[in-house]
């Protein structure tokens, strides 16, 4: 399925994880608030070091061995 979605209000992304699960693209997420943010640039960072098979960063990340 290539259907592409902008969550608008995404909050912290539940709803954009529901399509993502479902095979949907997501392009674009819109929040304002900044902990929800930080927390959607977590999860695509997640989904990006997956798609490259390098989870390692992540974990690295969630260990806070490294913070960037």
């Amino acid at each position: 399925m290539n259907v592409k979605v902008i969550d608008l209000f995404a909050g912290a992304g539940g709803l954009s994880e529901g399509f993502r699960r479902k095979g949907y693209d997501i392009v674009a997420h819109v929040e304002m608030d900044k902990s929800a943010s930080l927390t959607l640039k977590t999860r695509e960072a997640y989904y990006y070091l997956k798609s490259i098979n390098r989870l390692d960063i992540y974990k690295s990340y969630l260990k806070k061995e490294i913070n960037h």
